[in-house]
């Protein structure tokens, strides 16, 4: 009699962490984008959208308000093996940068007011179009705008507003208040 012993042996599965990132995956921001799970055993999923955001369902959307450039992570677990996998797919999202900032002067006078406004916008590349807004009637389309003069008869308030674009044609815009009055404050 012969004896062979037998031998059980047990195979893992690999695990594997992998996702596509959608498109767009670089742009002005709001940039809405999707992420599609293609990990191999996954039962859960920890995304980090590398902004202090994160998700937990398989396949997700994300929405990137900041500009910069984001690392996305992904970790997942075989919760039958207990395995874990790590992807880490760095700048894999690229939100450009643009921030409408005007600069005045001052904000508060007496009429007639006399202001120099200047324009301070922030961009990734470079700006292309400017409409400035004095809440006066008077529109302007040039980077250095025109010194404006704020006349009026009762003290009240005029809203100034810049809207720019750049050339990836981001579009941002900001406003200030200027308060005009008819005689000094006291104070």
């Amino acid at each position: 009699n012969y004896f062979f012993p037998s031998y059980d042996s047990v195979f893992i599965e690999p695990v594997r962490a992998d996702f596509s990132v959608g498109v767009p995956n670089e742009g002005c921001r709001p940039l809405y984008t999707t992420f599609t799970d293609l990990s191999i055993n996954a039962t859960s999923w920890q995304w980090d959208f590398g902004n202090g955001d994160i998700d937990s369902i398989q396949n997700t959307a994300h929405n990137f308000d900041s500009s910069g450039d984001f690392n996305i992570t992904l970790i997942i677990i075989d919760s039958v093996t207990g395995c874990t996998d790590t992807l880490i797919r760095e700048n894999a999202i690229d939100v450009y940068d643009l921030y409408a900032i005007i600069d005045a002067d001052s904000l508060q006078g007496c009429s007639p007011f006399n202001i120099k406004f200047t324009d301070n916008s922030v961009s990734q590349t470079f700006i292309t179009k400017w409409i400035w807004d004095f809440g006066t009637g008077i529109i302007d389309s040039t980077p250095i705008p025109p010194d404006i003069l704020f006349s009026n008869t009762i003290d009240t308030n005029y809203n100034v507003k810049l809207w720019v674009e750049d050339n990836e044609g981001c579009q941002d815009s900001t406003q200030l208040i200027i308060d005009l009055d008819l005689y000094p404050k006291v104070t």
